[in-house]
């Protein structure tokens, strides 16, 4: 919340105010959190509120000549009320001053205006939040408290540009070496990652896998949450339909290549494949469930913000299972198609996010395949449920095709149909699978279940 050691008088609000109508990055960065309703005083209000929407009209702040020019028009015909007659020449002395040569601290007002923001943010949530709590709207409240906790830090006051040619040798010189090809996270299934530029996903991008109801999609996260642990990588699943414990029950099957129905009856050498890699890969994997729409990608950043503060702990790999049942961070009323292309943004976002403050991040989710994708051959992401517009979010799309013929074999086929700066439409198979003891796809080589249990393998 707020940093109650920081004043932030009037002195420090009209230097906010002298930064918007001066300099036009930190116009268009304010233009996105700064409220007018955050300054204490009428004439502040009216003319950042001015300011603001003159600058989201015309993509450039107002100058001085203008600025008085529209101050008068809004005065006189009465569009500028006050409650005080003393507030109108107030305003029009606060315009003149904001374009004299007064010096002020540049840098220090960026460092502190995050701070009021946040802080002016926060008063005005708890005043919204006293009302809602008393109408006993909760999912009104959680929704006020979570736009508070987002404002400042959508973009930052200092850009972050990248100057192309001047930044050659240190492109070149990453791309070279080991860190690089260390941040890249494979899926583990060999067939498919032959066929990604950098043979698996990169920090900042994410893939979508897409089958029918219980066509294999969660598997194939764990699977890929799996992969990386033996990498060495850090792993944050978030689930939102299974609860952690089963979570951990498929993993312990495909971790220690024990059936799920036989963890129990085997619990000693489940135990020991368990405890032997967990002394190899500790806090490694991070499993964290919420109530099926019960939480925003807003929640999962707060969630690892905690984890970063408190355990020092910062994933490479998310695996959200999954991404339909994220709730979208806004309500899109009639317009459902657009919530699930909402949420695949946002956690882009977040993985790009985590990845450009040091924490090389990618990002696994899924999502079913509507009723007329579950009859056809192969699919491909025309068949997602719920909007085709999500295609365009993920850099990678991966679909899991099965027949019922392919089901009694064990079998199955993955369709690459999305892949960023790379071949697309790639039909991968058939491969084997053992769905019994949560293995998606088997590596070459490896022996195959009979269909009856009692053989064993063959």
């Amino acid at each position: 919340m707020s940093d109650d050691r920081y004043n932030f008088d009037e002195t420090v609000q009209e230097d906010i105010l002298r930064l918007i109508v001066r300099d036009a990055r930190f116009t268009d960065v304010a233009s996105d959190w700064v409220n007018p309703n955050y300054f204490d005083t009428v004439p502040l209000k009216k003319v950042g509120a001015f300011a603001l929407n003159f600058y989201q009209k015309f993509g450039y702040a107002p100058t001085l000549g203008q600025f008085l020019t529209e101050a008068s028009y809004l005065l006189n015909s009465g569009e500028w009320k006050f409650p005080r007659d003393e507030d109108k020449d107030a305003t029009l002395k606060l315009i003149e001053r904001l374009y004299d040569d007064k010096a002020f601290s540049r840098d220090y007002t960026i460092h502190v205006v995050q701070r009021f923001a946040q802080a002016q943010e926060w008063k005005s949530a708890i005043m919204d939040g006293v009302q809602l709590l008393r109408k006993g709207d909760f999912d009104g409240l959680n929704d006020r408290m979570s736009r508070a906790s987002s404002v400042v830090g959508a973009k930052s006051t200092e850009g972050g540009g990248y100057w192309y040619f001047e930044s050659r040798e240190e492109r070149f010189k990453r791309r070279s070496s080991d860190d690089y090809e260390d941040d890249v996270i494979p899926t583990g299934i060999k067939e498919l990652d032959i066929w990604f530029r950098n043979n698996g996903v990169c920090p900042g991008e994410i893939g979508l896998c897409l089958a029918p109801t219980n066509g294999g999609k969660s598997i194939f996260l764990l699977n890929a949450a799996r992969r990386a642990v033996w990498l060495r990588k850090r792993v944050a699943i978030y689930t939102f339909e299974m609860s952690k414990e089963k979570n951990a029950d498929r993993l312990d099957s495909s971790f220690s290549g024990i059936d799920m129905n036989r963890l129990i009856k085997d619990e000693e050498a489940a135990r020991r494949a368990v405890d032997k890699l967990a002394k190899m890969f500790p806090r490694s994997l991070y499993i964290h469930r919420y109530p099926t729409r019960g939480a925003t990608m807003l929640d999962i950043k707060r969630d690892l913000e905690f984890l970063r503060k408190r355990h020092n702990w910062a994933p490479h790999l998310i695996v959200l299972d999954y991404a339909k049942l994220v709730r979208p961070l806004q309500n899109f009323g009639d317009k459902k198609n657009l919530e699930i292309e909402s949420i695949l943004e946002d956690f882009r976002g977040l993985c790009g996010e985590l990845t450009d403050m040091g924490y090389p991040t990618c990002g696994w989710t899924a999502n079913q395949i509507n009723r007329g994708g579950a009859k056809k051959h192969l699919v491909d992401e025309t068949d997602a449920q719920a909007s085709y517009d999500q295609a365009g979010v993920p850099d990678y799309i991966i679909t899991i095709n099965q027949g019922e013929d392919e089901k009694d074999e064990n079998q199955l086929r993955l369709f690459l149909s999305k892949n960023r700066d790379g071949e697309n439409k790639v039909k991968i198979g058939p491969l084997y699978t053992d769905w019994a003891r949560m293995c998606f796809v088997l590596p070459k080589g490896a022996p195959l279940r009979s269909k009856d249990p009692k053989d064993g393998f063959r």
